[in-house]
């Protein structure tokens, strides 16, 4: 599996997102740090992983937006499965794990799990967006999940095989919609998805959080 993290100024969450990646249970995997040109501690605290640990790789571009840095991401990744999780995210340990098992034994060419939304203030609050029982979900229910497990790429498991031969990339030059546009697209050319009522992505929402 490919874990793609665009970055860009992110250095109050980086560590903790790069920290819960490696902590995988699932240890045949590959991070791939995309910096955008931050112009804070974030190129730095990627590189200091990058230098420590054979599995992170780390790039720097030219500030791009979100989009493209998932693209260029795509492009470098080795692993047969790619998975994009936002830099100031992190995930549950079991979350690779579960989401490769599924995939491998249900032959499907997505997978989907549950998400926690933690909304920062004086007391944070989890709030858990995950309604459907585990078990196969038809394309076309995928869009009545709850708004943000459908919107978001974070909690999906794409195949690359797919993007690839179907050139499904994520809209450049915007701020706006990069998830449920790409989202979209994959399922148009998806026949199977696998729903996992386990909500193992924490998305971290913020003023700074890229809009699903």
């Amino acid at each position: 599996i490919s874990v793609i993290v665009p970055v860009y100024n992110k250095e109050k969450y980086i560590q903790k997102n790069i920290e819960s990646i490696l902590a995988q249970t699932k240890k045949s995997i590959e991070i791939i740090l995309i910096d955008d040109g931050s112009t804070d501690r974030s190129s730095e605290i990627c590189i200091y992983f990058s230098d420590n640990f054979n599995n992170v790789v780390y790039e720097r571009i030219n500030n791009s937006g979100v989009g493209y840095a998932r693209n260029e991401g795509v492009k470098i990744s080795r692993g047969k499965y790619c998975i994009f999780i936002d830099a100031d995210d992190y995930i549950e340990r079991d979350m690779l794990a579960s989401m490769y098992f599924f995939v491998q034994n249900k032959k499907c060419d997505l997978v989907i799990c549950g998400m926690n939304e933690i909304i920062e203030g004086e007391a944070s609050m989890v709030v858990n967006e995950s309604i459907n029982e585990t078990g196969s979900i038809c394309l076309q229910d995928i869009v009545k999940l709850n708004l943000k497990v459908f919107h978001s790429c974070g909690n999906k498991l794409f195949q690359k095989e797919i993007l690839e031969n179907k050139n499904i990339k994520c809209i450049e030059g915007t701020h706006a919609s990069e998830d449920i546009n790409f989202v979209l697209k994959y399922i148009y050319y998806s026949v199977s998805a696998y729903f996992i009522n386990r909500c193992f992505y924490n998305y971290v929402r913020n003023e700074n959080s890229v809009s699903v």
